[in-house]
């Protein structure tokens, strides 16, 4: 509320400038007429008689360092309140115009010195977010503000005749693992070292250093985990790596089981459930227990009786194929060279391919082994009679691959194994 100032006249003249309170009530003017300056008309103070509120409000009167006592307007009134003192009847003196340019600068350069202080605080916060993120960067690299002088975190590894030099907590950062029980302090004393004092793991040097970059980008992006079945493994050791990576711990080789679950009518189990005998003539098929989404997984075969000179051995993901299970879309691995045919087939996705990859087919007696690498969609096998040939077939789609025999005459015979080596 605006308040209302005594008449000049009644106060003394004076040359200094300040604002006194008053709380007589009874110095309380009555209202002036005429529009103020600012357009609004005056409202009465609140008094103890006007029941507004309980006790008279305080006035303002601004005393400027000038004798305005004699002037003519002398009994003039003014109100001070809404930023800019007025006079009831219109008129303000030069003095007021003065002090009230001089309030305009002050709040200009008030307004200027907060806008100011907001951009300090900007930059502030914005160097410690840069000090916090740099902080962050450093403890990640293995540099820590309460690191005691001498601590070194940094090791030097001789794998296979090729220097690495890491971090300790590079190698430990994936918890449960045998890498990390190794570097973890309790065995320092028990590493085979070379001349040269360094720690020598007789490992690959190729496939650490593919596992060394995948824990360093792993601490870099502070990502939780590592698909290392979808990890590439170096050239030409697929088979190496992966069980390099289950030694260390990192990513266990899928169990497989040596088992077939769904059989044709027509194909009896054997002496046992990783036996698979042909019981007529025709053709009949047997699906094996593990199902392969994920990861790499190897399993041999062993050609007991192959009477006829023709059986099929493969993956399939369905179940409940059709007695020529080996023309399934899903159906893809090697045969035997079908009648009427010069040259032995490789089924892809279903489709015979004659002497795909120079394959020549099965005999009785051979050992296959077979790997799948379910990630990568891969299926390679190896043949022990022709140990210089691996054969391939890619493009295998994310599925539930199982392993899949199909047999053609009375009595053939294939066994399902387990195999550590490929």
């Amino acid at each position: 509320s605006a308040h209302w100032l005594a008449p000049l006249s009644s106060q003394p003249p004076c040359r200094a400038v300040g604002v006194h309170c008053c709380q007589d009530s009874s110095l309380l003017p009555s209202v002036a007429e005429g529009p103020s300056l600012s357009g609004r008309t005056p409202r009465r103070a609140a008094t103890a008689d006007t029941g507004d509120i309980g006790v008279a409000q305080p006035r303002v009167i601004l005393e400027l360092g000038v004798d305005i006592s004699s002037s003519p307007h002398h009994s003039t009134q003014i109100v001070a309140g809404g930023g800019r003192p007025t006079l009831v009847n219109g008129v303000i003196p030069p003095e007021l115009r003065k002090l009230s340019s001089i309030v305009a600068e002050l709040e200009d350069a008030l307004h200027g010195k907060v806008e100011d202080v907001k951009r300090q605080e900007q930059q502030v916060a914005s160097e410690r977010q840069a000090l916090d993120d740099e902080k962050a960067a450093m403890a990640i690299l293995g540099a820590t503000e309460d690191r005691p002088p001498g601590a070194c975190d940094v090791l030097m590894l001789n794998v296979g005749g090729r220097i690495f030099s890491t971090r300790r907590s590079t190698l430990t950062q994936v918890e449960g693992t045998v890498l990390e029980g190794m570097f973890s302090g309790r065995w320092d004393k028990s590493f085979n070292f070379d001349d040269e004092g360094r720690v020598f793991l007789d490992l690959d040097p190729d496939c650490f250093a593919e596992v060394l970059q995948q824990l360093r980008l792993m601490q870099l992006t502070q990502q939780t985990e590592i698909g290392w079945g979808k990890v590439p493994a170096p050239d030409r050791r697929e088979v190496y790596f992966r069980a390099m990576l289950d030694f260390l711990g990192l990513a266990k080789l899928p169990a497989f089981t040596p088992v077939f679950s769904w059989a044709h009518p027509n194909m009896a189990r054997g002496e046992g459930e990783g036996l698979a005998v042909s019981s007529v003539d025709g053709h009949k098929w047997a699906i094996g227990h593990t199902v392969m989404e994920g990861g790499t997984y190897q399993w041999g075969f062993k050609i007991l009786v192959l009477q006829s000179g023709w059986c099929f051995l493969g993956l399939i993901t369905t179940t409940r194929p059709a007695d020529r299970s080996f023309a399934d879309s899903s159906a893809f691995g090697w045969a035997c060279i079908a009648q009427g045919s010069t040259q032995a087939d490789c089924f892809i996705a279903g489709r015979a391919v004659p002497g795909y990859g120079a394959w020549s087919g099965f005999k009785e007696g051979d050992e296959v082994t077979m790997q799948l690498n379910a990630d990568s969609g891969m299926l390679r096998m190896k043949v022990a009679r022709l140990p210089e040939s691996v054969f391939h077939s890619q493009g295998l789609h994310q599925g539930p691959w199982r392993v899949h025999v199909n047999l053609y005459s009375n009595g053939d015979k294939v066994e399902l194994l387990s195999a550590t080596n490929f």
